[in-house]
């Protein structure tokens, strides 16, 4: 393996322990409107609206399934290394990955299970 190689494989878990290490309860709750509005987002609104659309433009079953999947994602960890090179607020990026991630367990899980309710999947 090259060392470019080793330096590509060290990226994801680099950026998990710099977002660990940014996260923290009193930045949390400082800035937790904006964080569980975009996470909210993320995770509840833009899932369900485009699962609709993509129904209404004649997607189903496994097509519906996954898009509805793609769209119901967590933020990447990758966002928080873009947002500290530009010079963003980077405990806000860490809070939003972090609720988004937490959040998916649920979300996904009853996301799915309307869906084959609806007997759209």
């Amino acid at each position: 393996m090259t060392s470019g190689n080793y330096f590509a494989s060290l990226t994801l878990p680099l950026a998990l322990i710099c977002i660990g290490a940014t996260l923290s309860v009193s930045s949390m709750r400082e800035g937790s409107q904006v964080a569980f509005s975009a996470s909210s987002m993320k995770m509840v609104i833009l899932p369900v609206l485009s699962t609709i659309a993509a129904w209404l433009m004649g997607f189903s079953g496994s097509q519906l399934g996954l898009l509805f999947l793609f769209f119901a994602s967590p933020t990447a960890a990758a966002s928080f290394v873009m947002v500290k090179a530009i010079n963003g607020n980077v405990a806000l990026a860490a809070n939003i990955i972090a609720i988004t991630t937490l959040m998916a367990s649920l979300t996904v899980t009853l996301g799915i299970f309307a869906l084959r309710l609806v007997g759209w999947i």
